[in-house]
């Protein structure tokens, strides 16, 4: 079958994977789906309702087939099971189920921040010492201790911030605290 350009918006796809858990969708499958030292993925991004009229599980009225509710991450085997050896075990309303019941090892969407909240968070809990900062992207060390010399001297709170000088302490953004 040859490829086809698909439409997936990038923050579908990165929920996708986040969802995944690194493994298959599958009921029973447990393979892992991506390893740092892979240089490829071993996960397919599939349509629950086939993209294309002469696939499984098609569905014309189906508008947003390439978005994130129509989609469901498996690895090869189990993507072919699907959609070649077996797609008539295979209804839409199984494979959503199993999307759910996947995806709902993950944590709670209810848990997730946005954006001003993660920056807000981050700023309560980070203080930089600017003194021992040379430069660079700063790496958060637990407890106020940095790695190396060279590094920007990060204390989280409830860290030892005691020793740092107050003048010399400035929120993420430079305004001081």
């Amino acid at each position: 079958m040859p490829l086809v350009a698909r439409n997936y918006r990038d923050g579908e796809i990165k929920a996708l994977f986040a969802l995944s858990g690194n493994s298959c969708a599958m009921d029973g499958c447990e393979q892992v789906l991506a390893k740092p030292e892979w240089r490829s993925v071993q996960a397919r991004i599939c349509h629950i309702r086939a993209y294309s009229p002469a696939g499984a599980r098609h569905d014309s009225g189906y508008n947003d087939v390439d978005g994130y509710p129509n989609l469901i991450l498996l690895c090869p085997s189990c993507h072919n099971l699907v959609d070649e050896l077996e797609p008539e075990l295979w209804s839409v309303d199984r494979l959503t189920e199993m999307k759910q019941r996947h995806e709902s090892h993950a944590a709670p969407a209810t848990n997730w921040v946005g954006e001003a909240e993660l920056e807000r968070i981050v700023r309560e809990m980070v203080r930089v010492d600017q003194a021992s900062w040379s430069g660079g992207f700063p790496r958060v060390i637990d407890g106020g201790s940095a790695a190396s010399d060279d590094d920007l001297h990060v204390t989280l709170d409830g860290g030892s911030a005691d020793d740092l000088d107050p003048d010399k302490v400035v929120e993420l953004d430079g305004e001081a605290p």
